[in-house]
């Protein structure tokens, strides 16, 4: 019972990932707040090497998906866009189009049920807000149409 215990960082983020994939078990629907700038998440990225990358912080898009629960990969596949994509964007190294905005507004509202709207997953200035309420009142009307 002389074993030395070594402590890596490695060992200390695969912890802390397979502690942060017990919590939504154990508690069943528990929500993070959407304000709370030092939530952390991890994910684990596959890859030419597998590596634990750890947010400490994110986008209100990555606020958004780990308050509800939602996997990066089902928005994205929900969407049409990449998870490459979405990764970028959930992290802050793109901006992301009006139409993007719209397809993954669009996407996330059919994965949570509820009635989300742009501004929720985005910091949006007033001409964003107006060009996306268009869109969405143009896309509406078209499926209304073709009803």
């Amino acid at each position: 019972m002389s074993e030395r215990l070594e402590l890596t960082r490695r060992g200390v983020l695969q912890t802390l990932l397979a502690f942060m994939a017990a919590v939504p078990f154990t508690s069943r629907g528990a929500r993070l707040p959407l304000d709370a700038p030092d939530a952390l998440a991890a994910e684990l990225l596959d890859g030419d090497e597998r590596r634990v990358v750890v947010h400490t912080c994110g986008t209100k898009l990555d606020r958004f998906l780990r308050s509800r629960g939602i996997k990066p990969a089902h928005l994205a596949q929900a969407s049409g866009y990449s998870r490459q994509h979405l990764f970028r964007l959930r992290t802050g190294k793109m901006e992301p189009t009006r139409r993007c905005m719209v397809h993954l507004t669009h996407a996330a509202r059919t994965l949570t049920r509820e009635p989300v709207h742009a501004g929720d997953l985005f910091d949006l200035t007033a001409v964003d807000a107006r060009s996306i309420a268009r869109w969405e009142r143009a896309g509406r009307t078209r499926a209304e149409r073709e009803e």
